[in-house]
C-alpha cells in the first residue's frame, strides 16, 4: 500500500508540474485501482493510453524472477484470476465493497 500511495503522489506531481507525458507503470490489475490515474490526468487535461501487458506471454517463474518488490510466487495464478481486461462494463469498486 505504501508503494501504491507513492506512486499515486508522483503521479500527480509530473501532472501538477505539466509534464508532456506521464507514464504510470504499476502493478495495478483490476481497474478501481488505476481508475484515479485516469480521473486525475484526465481532470489536469491530458489524454490517457492504457497499455496492457497483462503478463507478456511470461510463465510464473519468469514472471518471479524478474520481481524486484517480494511479490509471492504463489500469487500469481490469483492476481491472473482476477485480471480485468475490459474496461468499459467494470464495477469500479474494490472487490470488498462490491456485492
Amino acid at each position: 500500500g505504501e508503494y501504491h500511495a507513492l506512486n499515486f503522489a508522483d503521479f500527480t506531481l509530473s501532472l501538477h508540474k505539466k509534464t508532456d507525458v506521464v507514464i504510470q507503470s504499476n502493478t495495478n490489475t483490476q481497474y478501481w485501482e488505476f481508475s484515479k490515474y485516469l480521473e486525475a490526468a484526465t481532470k489536469a487535461g491530458y489524454a490517457t493510453i492504457i497499455i496492457d501487458l497483462y503478463d507478456g506471454g511470461c510463465e510464473n517463474d519468469e514472471l518471479n524472477s524478474r520481481n524486484l518488490h517480494g511479490f509471492p510466487a504463489d500469487k500469481y495464478d490469483l492476481v491472473r484470476g482476477t485480471y480485468e481486461r475490459t474496461y468499459d462494463s467494470v464495477d469500479g469498486r474494490p472487490p470488498w465493497e462490491r456485492s
